[in-house]
């Protein structure tokens, strides 16, 4: 709860006192430590001037907002801190109502921001106005911040003779110089490595005693510089001069001292002598130099790595084929080098190999310094020294080669298997790039398709960094761009940006879209055809593709072409497939397919729904017709059944009609097809059939059938000869009784002229000039030429006829009889006259 000033009271509770009293509040005013008075309540009711200052604030917002309104929490929360408003208030009414003394920490901000630290004080005073407890409040920032200080560089001073008691132990040097380079401290070891005692090194520069003299400049500016930018290396190795001129070689470890501000003072060095080690070093450089040109030409990569997984040593190959110099390397760690994906597990086999473990095999991947990778496997390691590693050895054999040649068959299979297991082209496309990602990097790629005559050119798939997504950027036609250069060469290229300038300067290729500054491309073919072209590209880095990667893509673009083509059949397959099944089920007619075995292999609706009429259940694939279908027939319907399948099963195409009688008992008629159904190489393995009811054109044959009897048996006994002639004269029916009359078969004048029978050819040109005139004509006598060789006389009646077959038509009776008759009558008329001519008289009686 806040302690808040009470609203009855006046602005100052000493404002009440009589006049005489105004010395005492001057007092109160100007005292030394900060005064605020409370009531026995809890109220601030008044603060002296000091307090004001001391805060930086004004009696009205003090008195409204309380002490605590200004304090901050402290580093550490200890009970000798004011901490909270509640905390005050109770000790106020508590020393209020008991007289007990209170005295706390105080920590706060002043209004502008200034940190205070304060001692504050309870205690309790009687005044004419009544009880009041008094809050002192003692500004002790600067003595308190002196103490601290003191207190940390007294501890300061303790860890650094601890430091130095220590590594005199472990018999490492240790010095302690300030901004200037002059020597403040150094440890014991130091003093016995350089003979000189501590009084003749205390206050000296480190720079006039130890570096070799043609160094001591160069060496003060590189400190004086460092410690000037804040920037040291922390571990470095230089020679340093003993007393008595000895050369020393101290691989140092240097860092910044500060003081409490973390202004930085000086430096301190760590080191260790290694002078033992470069005289064997010394010894040993003919056989390093030996050993160098050894290493330098191996094939593997060889590395001496030291604890701290910085390089010692590396061969001509390693660095070669990773792309760093000598300079790099002495800044380099294994950090840098190994990627990213492999790091954790070769830190995990170093921490192993460190603990006394083996790597039996160390398999990883390092980066080049443009960060290609390169797949490396061999063996490593440790050499260790008093039973501490010290540094590690590996030989590397690069895979890298293998490793793209196993993802490529990967890939290489992968998209063989894409063209069964993608739903569509534009699915294809996709896995196919993304397959193509695992092998060489792809975020421009495009597949452009062209037809065979080579008009039209398809962009099926483009992915392009400069636009969002996969699309199809549609088709143009086949003119002079890079895609069209590419299909017409039939060769892989890989173009820069400037060999791209030369073919469109020289008028080869024509530019279409921005600028690749490199470019990968090979032809799609299936054999000698090449249906289309696949690229890559890079706007950006003109070293985004090696040499051997326009190979990949050319080895991969075989299977991408088949895969392709295989699924443009499928989808055409299935297109047709989706029309003949249209066609399979749509119309009356009855479709079926039946394998060598007789066994139905398909069929449609129509087919079962007659089945189920004709057998009374469904058909099921894979039943026997002779069994389910053929043997309910009756034994003509069957026989003719299976003499025509036993012929298309040797592969004669069989056509037939056959009356058939359903579960009703109702006979239809229909026309069966039976064809093999030939594969590629001429082979068949199944037999198709088609069947549609011809029941109702069947009934009229049977009927026209029945009709032609009748009239045939009318035709073949007709005494008259019946003839019909086309629009040349040719006799193209003739009845039988041509035989009788003229002593012809009827095949014998068929196809013959008629005008050739006539023993006066005028006679027919009468005969027709009559027809067309009149249409018809009844009663025209003419004579024909028997094959005896004997005219016989016919009376004829004939007339036109139209359509198809124009011509002439007509019935021809023989007449030699009649004009026998007629003769003998016109004999015995004659033989009468005379007996005429007598008188009656005369005649006897």
């Amino acid at each position: 709860m806040p302690i808040r000033s009470a609203s009855s009271l006046p602005p100052s509770a000493l404002g009440a006192m009589p006049a005489q009293s105004d010395f005492y509040r001057t007092l109160f005013d100007d005292a030394y430590d900060g005064l605020l008075l409370y009531d026995e309540q809890g109220r601030l009711v008044d603060c002296n001037q000091t307090a004001l200052r001391m805060l930086g604030t004004t009696r009205p917002m003090l008195l409204t907002s309380g002490l605590m309104a200004f304090a901050m929490p402290p580093a550490d929360e200890r009970q000798d801190h004011w901490l909270s408003e509640l905390m005050l208030r109770e000790a106020v009414l508590l020393t209020a109502r008991t007289g007990e003394r209170f005295s706390k920490w105080w920590h706060g901000r002043r209004t502008d921001h200034v940190m205070i630290d304060g001692w504050v004080t309870l205690h309790r005073i009687q005044l004419p106005v009544g009880l009041r407890v008094q809050l002192t409040l003692r500004d002790v920032t600067k003595g308190r911040r002196r103490h601290e200080a003191s207190e940390q560089r007294q501890q300061a001073d303790r860890t650094q003779q601890q430091l130095r008691d220590v590594l005199s132990r472990t018999d490492l040097s240790y010095v302690l110089v300030n901004r200037e380079g002059i020597i403040q401290d150094v440890n014991d070891f130091f003093l016995d490595f350089t003979e000189y005692s501590r009084a003749e090194l205390i206050g000296k520069n480190y720079f006039d005693l130890f570096p070799p003299a043609s160094d001591q400049e160069l060496s003060r500016q590189a400190f004086l510089q460092n410690i000037k930018e804040e920037s040291v290396a922390d571990a470095c190795e230089f020679p340093l001069l003993t007393k008595l001129g000895q050369t020393r070689l101290v691989h140092w470890h240097v860092e910044f001292a500060r003081d409490f501000d973390q202004n930085v003072t000086g430096a301190f060095f760590v080191g260790r002598d290694h002078t033992d080690r470069l005289v064997a070093a010394r010894a040993l450089t003919d056989n390093r130099n030996r050993l160098q040109d050894f290493l330098d030409n191996a094939h593997d990569l060889i590395q001496n790595l030291s604890i701290d997984n910085r390089f010692l040593f590396v061969n001509k190959a390693w660095k070669e084929k990773l792309g760093y110099t000598d300079d790099d390397l002495t800044q380099l760690t294994l950090n840098e080098v190994v990627h990213p994906y492999y790091k954790a597990k070769l830190l995990y086999q170093l921490r192993n190999l460190y603990k006394g473990e083996k790597v039996n095999k160390l398999e990883t991947v390092f980066l080049t310094k443009t960060g290609k990778p390169v797949h490396l496997i061999g063996s490593i390691s440790c050499s260790w020294q008093d039973n501490e590693p010290v540094s590690t050895r590996a030989i590397l054999h690069d895979i890298t080669d293998r490793i793209k040649a196993e993802r490529l068959q990967k890939v290489y299979y992968s998209i063989a298997n894409l063209a069964i297991s993608s739903k569509d082209l534009n699915s294809l496309y996709g896995a196919i790039h993304r397959e193509l990602s695992k092998i060489i990097e792809t975020n421009n790629f495009y597949i452009a398709l062209c037809d065979d005559a080579r008009t039209t050119l398809q962009f099926a798939y483009f992915v392009d960094q400069n636009s969002q997504g996969s699309r199809g950027m549609g088709a143009r036609p086949f003119s002079t761009g890079v895609s069209e250069y590419i299909i017409q060469t039939g060769r892989p290229q890989f173009l820069l940006k400037q060999e791209l300038h030369d073919l469109i300067a020289d008028g080869t290729i024509t530019a279409f879209g921005l600028m690749p500054e490199v470019m990968l491309c090979s032809p799609l073919s299936i054999g000698e055809r090449i249906i289309g072209v696949i690229a890559v590209q890079d706007y950006h880095k003109a070293d985004a593709y090696a040499t051997t990667d326009i190979e990949i893509l050319h080895f991969i673009s075989n299977q991408v072409a088949l895969a392709i083509e295989r699924k443009r059949n499928e989808e055409m397959i299935n297109k047709q497939n989706a029309r003949l099944n249209a066609i399979f089920e749509s119309g009356s007619h009855l479709m079926w397919s039946v394998d060598m075995h007789s066994r139905l292999t398909s069929f449609n609706r129509n087919y079962a729904a007659y089945f189920l009429r004709r057998n009374g259940v469904y058909p099921a694939l894979n039943v026997n017709l002779w069994q389910a279908d053929m043997a309910m027939m009756d034994e003509e319907a069957h026989d003719i059944f299976q003499e025509n399948y036993k012929k298309a099963f040797q592969g004669l195409a069989q056509r037939f009609e056959v009356r058939l009688r359903d579960a009703r008992g109702q006979d239809t008629w229909r026309e069966i097809y039976l064809n093999p159904i030939y594969l590629d190489d001429g082979s068949f393995e199944e037999i198709s059939g088609m069947a549609h009811d011809i029941t109702a054109t069947k009934s009229s044959q049977l009927e026209l059938a029945a009709q032609e009897e009748k009239f045939r048996a009318i035709f073949e006994s007709f005494q008259d000869i019946y003839y019909r002639t086309d629009d040349q004269g040719i006799i193209t029916i003739v009845s039988p009784s041509v035989y009788d009359v003229l002593g012809y078969k009827p095949e014998e004048v068929l196809g013959k002229r008629i005008v050739d029978y006539y023993v006066n050819p005028i006679d027919r040109d009468r005969l027709l000039l009559e027809v067309s005139t009149v249409g018809a004509l009844r009663n025209f006598e003419a004579a024909l030429r028997h094959k005896d060789g004997h005219a016989v006389p016919l009376l004829i009646n004939a007339r036109a006829v139209s359509g198809a077959m124009s011509g002439t038509e007509g019935i021809a009776r023989d007449i030699t009889e009649l004009n026998q008759i007629q003769e003998d009558l016109r004999g015995l008329k004659m033989k009468r006259r005379p007996l005429c001519m007598l008188k009656p008289s005369s005649w006897p009686t």
